[in-house]
């Protein structure tokens, strides 16, 4: 029970749809999954109709492209399309299956190979168990992964991985069978994992409620619908506090009056979410300016506890763990692309091309702010967390996303000043943002986005 579950995954299970793919039969079945739809291959039409049962599996697609290997390629190239894009459930443990897993989304951690010399293993620490749908779920975040635990037998083993066990202590005699079946998935979606591979980074600076927030929050990591979708009925709920007691006090109010252009006062009482900009391009001196405000470094100290920075907002322990990168779709003097913003030196390095994910998340950026267009630039707010975790315990998440709104409320207030049309977004695409950077989407996730163009043109744009 302890061999290495064989890659890729659906190799090694029975598969079926995964929760909200229908499969339109055919000798080439139709896959559906809201507006997205796949067409597999007709040259294994025996084999695909099972598909829809859950009884798909690697040896009956070899057997119905037995001799024809081009046939069988088109076949494989098709599973692993379904596999990565997350359509598939991978089933275990008998008919019905004990187990039936799928992917919650693509920026995730592979679960942790399961060592042949391990001996001991646990349930992860990152694992959650939620109902949904009818089922009771074991949820793996951190490698990507639902698994719905079907067999109440399987609920008692898995009690018992709470604290390091061998195999053999996990069943008598009549659960043997059932473990054996079910173990390969535990362990290939990460729900058991070996013990202390969750003790190295960057897992073990996560929180596990932190690690689910993040999870639940960023597209990429998970398939729920997302942003915008007034799921509620009723009218919005009034944003009113009930008073305490009746004892008011009236606040006194500043005098009014004209303030100067650029006057902080005048600035706050400007800002806005401009979602569309002036027909000229962003310039690269006002990208320059707008960088230099915000997020360069100003001031480098050593202390006993290492190195710490100042930025223009402020930061726990300025430890100052925001980076930005850049996505820039036009801006003048610039060519597009990816680029690494370098606050210490103000400096752009570029990435390198990454083509797709640069139009996605430009793409993206646009759909959530109600552009028809692209934005000039933009922002990727990541965040090194291993550098914040190292200091601050059960708090470093928090404070990522306490940063995140500071920062964000300095790229306003500097846009303001400057007459450029900035406008935050909402969320984004964690498993495309993990393409463009190169960067583990976990030890250095992105947290936040913001857009940036040149000043519209005139004072009709729709702004919040």
């Amino acid at each position: 029970m302890t061999g290495v579950v064989v890659a890729p995954l659906w190799t090694g299970f029975d598969l079926g749809p995964a929760p909200g793919v229908r499969v339109t039969p055919g000798p080439g079945p139709t896959l559906t999954r809201g507006r997205e739809t796949v067409a597999l291959p007709t040259v294994a039409a025996g084999a695909w109709r099972d598909l829809a049962y859950g009884r798909l599996t690697a040896t009956a697609l070899r057997e119905a492209t037995r001799g024809r290997p081009a046939d069988r390629i088109a076949a494989t190239v098709a599973l692993d399309v379904l596999d990565a894009g997350g359509w598939l459930s991978y089933h275990a443990g008998g008919d019905p299956p004990a187990l039936v897993a799928w992917r919650r989304g693509t920026a995730t951690l592979p679960p942790p190979p399961a060592d042949p010399a391990a001996e001991t293993f646990g349930l992860s620490r990152f694992c959650h168990v939620v109902a949904r749908d009818g089922d009771l779920l074991a949820t793996a975040p951190a490698y990507g992964f639902d698994v719905a635990v079907r067999d109440h037998r399987l609920w008692r083993i898995l009690s018992l991985l709470a604290r390091p066990r061998r195999p053999a202590e996990l069943t008598d005699a009549d659960d043997g069978d059932l473990l054996a079946a079910a173990w390969p998935l535990l362990l290939a979606t990460g729900v058991v994992v070996a013990t202390g591979v969750e003790d190295r980074p960057p897992l073990r600076y996560w929180e596990p409620a932190d690690l689910l927030a993040h999870g639940e929050s960023r597209e990429g990591l998970r398939r729920k619908p997302f942003g915008g979708t007034y799921r509620f009925a009723e009218p919005q709920p009034e944003p009113v506090r009930p008073p305490s007691t009746d004892q008011r006090v009236d606040l006194p109010s500043p005098a009014p009056g004209a303030l100067p252009e650029g006057h902080l006062f005048r600035v706050l009482a400007e800002r806005r979410s401009v979602r569309r900009g002036g027909a000229e391009p962003i310039t690269l001196g006002q990208l320059g300016e707008f960088l230099h405000r915000c997020a360069r470094t100003t001031a480098e100290y050593h202390t006993d506890h290492g190195v710490v920075r100042t930025r223009p907002y402020p930061s726990g322990g300025a430890i100052h763990e925001l980076d930005l990168t850049l996505v820039v779709h036009r801006v003048a003097g610039l060519d597009p692309g990816g680029y690494a913003y370098r606050p210490a030196e103000h400096r752009l390095d570029r990435l390198p091309a990454a083509g797709a994910p640069e139009r996605r998340l430009l793409d993206d950026a646009a759909v959530s702010t109600m552009r028809t267009a692209p934005p000039d630039v933009l922002v990727l707010i990541g965040a090194d967390l291993p550098r914040l975790a190292w200091k601050y315990e059960g708090i470093a998440y928090a404070l990522v996303l306490k940063h995140v709104g500071v920062l964000m409320q300095t790229m306003y207030l500097v846009a303001t000043a400057m007459r450029l049309a900035p406008c935050a977004v909402g969320g984004g695409d964690a498993a495309q943002a993990a393409l463009l950077t190169r960067l583990d989407p976990f030890a250095r996730p992105v947290v936040g986005e913001f857009i940036l163009g040149s000043g519209p043109d005139d004072d009709t744009d729709p702004t919040e």
